[in-house]
């Protein structure tokens, strides 16, 4: 009361305090970051080793295994896994969300660093980083030019690459493909047998001689002098004339046992764009910048290189991650516009009156922009996430201001004076208005409470629609009542214009409507049981929707984004170059897509969303699709056709993979993850399992981690042999590795640029698997002894990637969804078939993927949903003294819990209300549900209307948010309906059950202890 007169009395101060707000939110939105989501931080510490050379099993034994025991100790860790794959292993430790991701971190970097000792002298140092959503890759970008490979690559090596990585916002620049000059010493392995020298003495040789010495100083008389040996090779014949050994027998030259080559590094992976030969630039973003400004300094950045180097180089954009940002922070944006034009409608059809609707339409914008300071003070950024908050709460923020203008409104129909209208109308209605926002917020604040996925996502959701509630109700309670006082009139309407007709026509329906309304209102008062009947009949109806599988389950539904990755396996051992010419087919059958816009083709390499693998048998092709209203067909249905044409082509394997929000090819959502530590029993169930998955309706690429199967050469060292021989196992292990995969032991400067010097066996002598035995080592007496002779060589079979998760074995059998039937039902039948075939003992199953995803966000989801209904009794009871679901949808349903609650408050403060002016209990309903009709249909229809560009899922990433709007509509339109018949038949029910327990109360001996007396509210009621 205090604050609207106050208001009231003093409009240039309550305008001074709104223009202040005003100016904040823009001030604050001048500041804010512009991201596609929230910035979060999962709980999640990557440790990457690089173990030059090892197969799958070596790096399982002689890494994985090490850093996995270093890191079980860590506090809150939930579990450790490991991915073993060839020359790399990769230890993912997840920890719980209540960790903090730092502090962890800085955890596993002390323990991995402490086990450091356990690892192999040859193995890099470990590479820590902390999972972070916000620093993806934002950019693929790729680079030609008009100039030799080689020359290009250093190039963008020496040139572009820093120039990039000085732009503010981005963090990192890494290069994929290309030709990256290297000086290689090659070397004859039957010369080397010839004149008794190995690979290692060449290596080491190079490593001794290629060096420049600072050797002291020397002070003449008047000057001072540096003494330098500069031993440096100058040019290529400084190395060939290089001295490798010298024996009596004479000195061996290194161009006597090797050829020097000025030439490239051999190549794993390549890459293209639109099947043209290209160097694949990937950026990523710091984790704070701004994501939009960066990509748009980045691309100034592209033009300006170009521009400077008189178009010999040439950037094309492949993949632009803020593209959908743009375009779905952009649909938000018009659907929030479009919102407000539908709610300023529905206004003036109700209120009649432009000054009207405008008074209650200035809670909108003064709201919103009063919301963008505080959100630039909680550092939120304008992302999906924020920016849909702002658009759902539309209806929301005219809620308080229609039932306070309403009801001035009643109030100057009954002759009051404006200024007098103002105060009276608030004030009656000021609990209720309260209580309405109060349930909004106490709705909204548990989901920004939750743990997990959940809370991580929508945090800032729920608290932007409690701070715009919150500042709406302020306007209700000081804006609203003050410019009904100076402005609000009672208008006569005209017939003599058309909007005079249309609103005396719409003024009558509206009139027909309360007096039809309080006829069912009174019928169902004399048909109590029949209206709780059908209610509860409904109830029951919609919660077996779920079970019945009518209602389908999952985690997040997709949106058609127009971006996908073809995935291409081909069998283990295959060479890089037979995997290229495969790409080349699947690229000829991609272009032939009339929807494809440009598609980025990897050789040799292999990413999705947790997965980085490099192999030579392995490809990509990352697809862009035109813009969805460009095209008759849905990215499902262009994959499928895809897979479709390529089935022909020899030994290809594919799946397919929509690009999820952070750009990288989405996880197959179904994962089964098969743990025990027998290996063989392992990986025999997942076979059996991945037989289930296939059979079961909804599935398609079904894969599993296991592949026995790669060629491998064995080496098996005869450890006494070596020994009588004079030669140790490392000596042996070092020797083979550098005769094959190469060593690079010192540099070679050229200018101010230095270029590896590796040394391996020409491709002549490693090109066959019995080239292996013919290595020659040289023991320590300096006699020459071939691979062979103290080891057995043989070809056999191995694994390409090793899996384990809490130290025990792990193989993953995942599949995508063929899109016909929903992950929970999937999920279901699935689980149903593997419990029926019976699990092993010592084996143990788990869920993981968007399965595990979908029930820890049901777990949450429902202890968000209790703590909403538990905080609306709790207001309920101050106010009135006692008397597929997915992550969206369930978001929606938790919203619908406080904006159906809303129309009950109105119908029953008001029978209240009545009842306490000495009117009956049944007139008092009726009376109160023809009033109150007009504001209840007021209110759903503003924030039906206003959620209506959101649930006609227009533009891009529209199919996320639209689960969320649909469910809000079609409840609000359900619930409204039966709110109107059912609360006052419960009404009724509860005050005759507060008049017959005190009755109930009176007969037995304790009740003379109740803090009140049995039958005080009979007498009162009488």
């Amino acid at each position: 009361m205090k604050l609207t007169e106050i208001a009231i009395r003093r409009p240039a101060f309550i305008t001074m305090v709104f223009v202040t707000l005003a100016v904040l939110g823009l001030f604050g939105y001048s500041r804010m970051g512009v991201d596609l989501l929230p910035k979060m931080d999962w709980p999640y510490v990557s440790i990457v080793t690089v173990y030059p050379g090892a197969g799958p099993k070596e790096v399982e034994s002689l890494v994985s295994r090490p850093l996995e025991e270093a890191v079980s100790g860590v506090n809150k860790l939930d579990n450790v896994r490991s991915y073993s794959y060839e020359g790399v292993s990769v230890v993912l430790a997840q920890f719980n969300f209540s960790a903090d991701v730092d502090v962890v971190t800085n955890d596993v970097q002390r323990v991995v660093e402490q086990a450091r000792s356990k690892l192999p002298d040859d193995a890099k140092a470990p590479m820590i980083s902390k999972s972070d959503m916000n620093a993806f890759p934002i950019l693929r970008v790729s680079l030609t030019g008009q100039m030799p490979p080689r020359e290009l690559y250093q190039f963008l090596k020496d040139r572009i690459k820093p120039r990039l990585e000085q732009v503010e916002g981005v963090s990192a620049v890494t290069i994929i493909g290309g030709q990256e000059r290297e000086i290689r010493v090659e070397l004859d392995n039957q010369k080397l047998n010839a004149y008794g020298v190995s690979v290692l003495q060449v290596s080491q040789a190079l490593g001794r001689e290629n060096l420049d010495f600072p050797t002291g100083k020397i002070d003449e008389r008047l000057n001072q002098y540096i003494v330098r040996l500069s031993g440096k090779f100058q040019s290529l014949d400084d190395i060939r004339a290089m001295v490798v050994s010298s024996t009596p027998a004479g000195v061996v030259y290194l161009r006597d046992v090797a050829t020097v080559v000025d030439g490239s590094r051999e190549t794993f992976t390549m890459s293209r764009l639109n099947s043209e030969t290209s160097i694949a630039i990937t950026i990523q973003k710091q984790s704070d910048a701004n994501s939009v400004k960066t990509s748009d300094r980045l691309r100034a950045t592209f033009a300006e290189l170009e521009r400077d180097n008189g178009g010999r180089i040439r950037f094309t954009v492949a993949q632009d991650l803020t593209d959908f940002t743009r375009n779905s922070l952009s649909e938000v944006q018009r659907d929030l516009f479009l919102a407000i034009l539908m709610v300023a409608i529905v206004l003036f059809l109700f209120l009649h009156s432009a000054r009207n609707s405008f008074i209650v339409l200035l809670s909108i914008p003064t709201s919103l922009v009063s919301t963008l300071f505080f959100m630039w003070l909680f550092g939120y950024t304008l992302n999906l996430m924020s920016l849909m908050a702002l658009a759902l709460v539309i209806g929301i923020l005219v809620d308080d201001s229609i039932v306070v203008l309403e009801n001035i409104h009643r109030h100057l129909e009954k002759g009051e004076e404006p200024a007098t209208a103002a105060v009276n109308g608030r004030s009656e209605i000021g609990f209720a208005a309260i209580a309405i926002t109060l349930v909004d917020v106490v709705v909204f604040l548990p989901i920004s409470l939750v743990g997990g996925v959940v809370g991580r996502i929508f945090s800032e959701f729920g608290i932007t629609i409690v701070v715009s509630t919150l500042l709406s109700l302020f306007v209700s309670f000081t804006l609203t009542p003050m410019l009904a006082s100076k402005w609000s009139r009672l208008v006569e309407q005209s017939k003599s214009s058309w909007i005079g007709r249309l609103v005396l026509r719409f003024e009558k329906l509206q009139d027909d409507l309360a007096d039809g309304y309080k006829g069912a209102l009174a019928w169902a008062l004399d048909h109590r049981k029949t209206i709780l009947a059908v209610s509860g009949g409904l109830l029951v109806i919609s919660l077996s929707f779920v079970p019945l599988g009518l209602i389908g389950t999952e985690f997040m539904t997709d949106s058609d984004r127009g971006e996908f990755a073809v995935n291409i396996d081909l069998p283990l051992g295959t060479t890089i170059g037979k995997t290229d010419s495969t790409v080349k087919a699947v690229e000829r059958v991609v272009a032939a897509m009339p929807e494809v816009e440009r598609y980025l083709s990897t050789i040799g390499k292999q990413q999705s969303q947790w997965k980085n693998a490099d192999q030579s048998n392995l490809g990509q092709v990352q697809v862009k699709l035109t813009d969805k209203r460009k095209r008759s067909r849905s990215t499902q249905a262009v994959m499928m056709a895809i897979k479709e044409q390529s089935a022909d082509i020899p030994g290809l394997k594919t799946s397919f993979n929509t690009i999820s929000m952070w750009g990288s090819a989405n996880a197959s959502p179904v994962q089964i993850e098969i743990i025990g530590r027998d290996l063989d029993q392992v990986v025999r169930f997942s076979e059996s399992v991945a037989g289930i998955i296939a059979q079961t309706e909804g599935t398609a690429d079904v894969t599993t981690s296991w592949e026995e199967g790669k060629p491998e050469i064995k080496i098996e060292v005869d450890r006494e042999k070596c020994a009588r021989m004079g030669l140790t196992l490392a000596e042996v292990g070092l020797a083979v590795r550098t005769a094959i995969e190469g060593d690079i032991p010192t540099k070679y400067q050229e200018g101010d640029t230095e270029y590896d010097i590796r040394v391996v066996l020409n491709r002549t002598d490693r090109s066959r698997a019995q080239d292996v035995g013919t290595i020659t080592l040289i023991n320590h007496y300096g006699q020459p002894v071939r691979l062979d002779q103290v080891a057995r060589i043989y070809v056999g079979k191995g694994p390409s990637e090793i899996q384990r998760k809490d130290r025990e074995r792990l193989v993953t059998v995942a599949a995508n969804l063929s899109g016909d039937i929903p992950l929970g039902q999937v999920t279901q039948a699935i689980e149903k078939e593997i419990t029926a075939a019976g699990v092993p003992a010592g084996i143990e199953v788990f869920y993981g993927g968007d399965s595990e995803n979908m029930r820890d966000m049901f777990s949450d989801m429902t202890i968000a949903l209790s703590l909403a209904i538990l905080f609306v009794y709790i207001i309920m009871v101050s106010l009135f003294e006692g008397t597929t679901l997915n992550m969206f949808s369930m978001i929606g349903i938790i919203m619908l819990m406080g904006l159906v609650t809303k129309n009950a408050i109105l119908l029953v403060d008001f029978t209240n209300t009545l009842r306490s002016r000495g009117m009956e209990m049944h007139e008092a309903l009726l009376e109160a549900g023809k009033t109150r009709l007009r504001p209840i249909i007021m209110t759903t229809a503003t924030m039906v209307f206003g959620m209506m560009p959101l649930a006609l899922a227009l533009g891009a990433g529209a199919e996320m948010r639209q689960g969320m709007a649909v469910v809000v509509v079609g409840g609000l339109l359900s619930s409204t309906l039966l709110t109107l018949l059912l609360v006052p038949v419960v009404y009724s029910y509860v005050d005759g059950l507060r008049l017959r327990v005190p009755a109930l109360f009176r007969r037995v001996r304790w009740a003379r202890w109740l803090p009140w007396k049995p039958g005080e509210a009979e007498v009162a009621e009488s």
